[in-house]
């Protein structure tokens, strides 16, 4: 089985994606109920979504 190339680039990646996973539910509380996440929609409802969702990107 050969080596993972470029493994600390893997390495320092999954730990700032669990960083931003960290931030994210520890800022629940400050953050409104829903947030602009879905720029690419039309303007409106149609771009909110649950904080929660700002999860999704980092996974």
């Amino acid at each position: 089985m050969g080596t993972l190339p470029f493994k600390n680039y893997a390495v320092a990646s999954f730990l700032v994606n669990i960083l931003i996973i960290f931030s994210v539910i520890l800022a629940q509380r400050f953050l409104p109920p829903e947030v602009p996440l879905f720029y690419g929609l039309a303007e409106g409802g149609e771009q909110l979504a649950p904080r929660l969702f700002l999860l999704i990107p980092s996974l």
